[in-house]
């Protein structure tokens, strides 16, 4: 899983837009004591082996959260924009692994800003 995160975490710090955005960074599981606003953490929540007749697979899902404390939903849901733009049908560079590819199978995203009309 180590190789894993760090692909995960090598396409964020490649996208330039995003390490900007993510003013807390990206974290591993959870975020550091006092991280500051905005961040995100990463984390496995379901890891299966595929059985592929000759070639050994491994599906794994990731979950990926994003902490803010504005007061409205537009700080995370651009965020996730820009989560979406790095990870969704890319191919990741993961050492030990040949072909990666990874998918948006669940989002959820925050109620619309209550104020707003």
């Amino acid at each position: 899983m180590k190789a894993l995160f760090q692909g995960l975490y090598n396409a964020y710090s490649a996208d330039t837009d995003l390490v900007t955005a993510l003013t807390g960074d990206l974290h591993k599981v959870r975020a550091k004591q006092g991280a500051s606003f905005p961040y995100a953490v990463m984390k496995v929540v379901d890891r299966r082996p595929e059985d592929a007749l000759q070639e050994e697979k491994l599906k794994v899902l990731v979950q990926f959260s994003i902490y803010s404390d504005s007061s409205t939903a537009d700080e995370v849901s651009d965020l996730y924009e820009l989560l979406d733009a790095v990870y969704k049908d890319q191919d990741l560079t993961v050492e030990g692994y040949t072909h990666k590819s990874t998918k948006n199978v669940f989002s959820v995203m925050p109620d619309p800003d209550p104020q707003d009309p």
